[in-house]
């Protein structure tokens, strides 16, 4: 009787000993599972776990949340492969709720809450290159007013956050090229800066040619009366000391016109590698040639031949420029119609599903995002 009870307890002794190490190799297994944040291994240890230690409180508890996190990491995962980054977001958010360092969940939010925050960064540059008048009812470009004292659109503003949009877009397709959201976007985007460039353009248009045609003008004049001068004796010298002035006075007094036209010219250069780049190739060159223009009818090289040679290549020059000009550029008539229709192509787009939601997840994440 007494070996018999004596062998019970030895089977008894080894069994619980049996027990405690695979309870304390499964708790070091799960250690190592939580450290690689390794669902699919912390569930299969708890469930082990679970039959090691039934009744357990804490791996209940742990197991109840693992069963949880593993259907939103799987949605993470397909989201992910659908580019739907508004689900991944929200999916990420309530996976980190139940396990706050899970890398993979991290990851994910920190993407996809990037590509929205570049995405609104560009929405809101778009929207600051756009006014409305006082009913809130027609949008037109921001203005500015000119030294001239002539409101203008501010093109300086304009076009530099139009780049800046057009970069975080860029960043966003960087991160998912195939999302629809940014694609969609950058097309309006792109659309609209071309828009404006195509704006631009006709205005250095029509500003070059206002000044060619007044040089032209000017220098009708010159030549016709240095003629006279020289045919009753005089030098070219003496004709031009008569001139000069005149030419001078008209020169100074179009200083501040022309200072305007080359810098409206100048924001041309970031249309280079966009849609309209031949346009505003053209377009540069009408100025710089209408510049050149008025520096040989105010500064004449060589003799009364040369004069006339030279301002005649530049005027031809000018008409060559203009005729390119006018076959490439659209209908300028339709570009204040287009302005508007873009912002309210802005201003109706809907970047999310469920935007009070996905922006108040954005909002409280934004350390995770910009980590």
């Amino acid at each position: 009787m007494c070996t018999l009870a004596l062998c019970s307890a030895v089977i008894l002794f080894f069994g619980c000993s049996q027990n405690r190490e695979k309870i304390e190799n499964a708790k070091n297994r799960l250690e190592l599972a939580r450290t690689k944040n390794d669902l699919d291994q912390m569930y299969l240890i708890l469930k082990e776990l679970s039959v090691l230690q039934k009744n357990d409180e804490q791996t209940i508890e742990e197991l109840r949340k693992v069963e949880i996190a593993l259907p939103l990491l799987e949605r993470i995962k397909v989201s992910k492969g659908d580019h739907n980054h508004e689900d991944v977001v929200s999916a990420s958010y309530e996976l980190l709720k139940i396990f706050p360092q899970h890398a993979e969940a991290r990851r994910a939010l920190k993407e996809s809450g990037l590509i929205f925050s570049h995405l609104q960064e560009s929405i809101s540059l778009f929207n600051e290159c756009i006014t409305y008048d006082d009913e809130q009812q027609r949008a037109s470009l921001i203005q500015t007013t000119s030294e001239l004292g002539e409101k203008k659109a501010d093109y300086s503003k304009i076009v530099n956050k139009l780049a800046l949009a057009s970069d975080n877009i860029s960043n966003a397709l960087k991160l998912d090229p195939y999302f629809d959201k940014a694609i969609s976007l950058n097309e309006v985007v792109v659309a609209f800066r071309n828009t404006i460039g195509i704006s631009i353009a006709n205005s250095v248009y029509i500003k070059s040619d206002v000044i060619i045609n007044k040089y032209l003008a000017i220098y009708d004049g010159v030549y016709h009366f240095m003629t006279i001068i020289i045919n009753i004796n005089g030098s070219a010298a003496e004709a031009w000391a008569t001139e000069e002035p005149y030419v001078n006075r008209n020169r100074q007094e179009d200083r501040t016109y022309i200072a305007e036209l080359n810098e409206l010219s100048s924001y041309l250069l970031s249309f280079k590698e966009t849609d309209i780049s031949q346009l505003a190739t053209i377009a540069t060159d009408i100025n710089v040639n209408a510049c050149t223009l008025v520096d040989a009818v105010t500064n004449p090289k060589g003799s009364m031949i040369d004069y006339k040679n030279n301002v005649s290549a530049f005027s031809t020059k000018a008409q060559e420029l203009s005729s390119r000009f006018k076959s490439s550029c659209p209908n300028p008539e339709m570009i204040n119609s287009s302005v508007h229709g873009f912002a309210e192509s802005i201003k109706n787009y809907e970047l999310f599903h469920k935007p009070e939601e996905t922006k108040k997840i954005l909002q409280q994440s934004k350390e995770i995002i910009s980590s």
